[in-house]
């Protein structure tokens, strides 16, 4: 051996690395808080709207007393039964309501039409309901029906 009775004692070291240690500490505890850090949200500009949708409401309502007359004249010649004209008679309705509101009446019930502030049209739906789905055919005469529909297409 070299003669020597005791250890080394520990070597000094410069302060320099405890001021690195203490850097690097910090320059993690720093990433992670920025990582992790809320962000505001991107502003979203939203899209222009459309121009306003000019609704030719007398067209419409021809357009639509039209295909009634149409439906009236096919259940004369007899190519419609009683059923199915009261079936074309309420879609005929609900795609008028459709076209002149904006509103998908021809999904909704006349619990929802009545709901949405339209009863004459709810309460002429309701009538049709019977002849369109009673097993036995309708109890209701045609002409009335078809005429219901006309004048809730008139007065709207």
């Amino acid at each position: 051996m070299l003669g020597v009775e005791q250890p080394f004692p520990p070597a000094n070291y410069s302060s320099l690395w405890t001021w690195l240690g203490v850097a690097a500490v910090v320059i993690a505890v720093g990433a992670l808080g920025w990582a992790f850090l809320p962000r505001r949200q991107p502003t979203v500009t939203p899209a222009p709207l459309p121009p306003p949708h000019v609704l030719d409401l007398a067209g419409v309502k021809d357009k639509y007393l039209t295909m009634i007359d149409q439906l009236d004249a096919r259940h004369a010649d007899r190519q419609l039964s009683d059923r199915a004209l009261h079936h074309q008679l309420s879609m005929v309705l609900r795609q008028f309501v459709h076209e002149a509101a904006g509103l998908p009446a021809t999904n909704m019930t006349p619990a929802d039409l009545q709901a949405r502030g339209l009863p004459a049209v709810a309460g002429t739906v309701e009538r049709y309901w019977e002849p369109q789905f009673s097993p036995l055919g309708t109890t209701q005469s045609v002409e009335p029906s078809a005429e219901r529909a006309r004048q809730v297409i008139r007065r709207w």
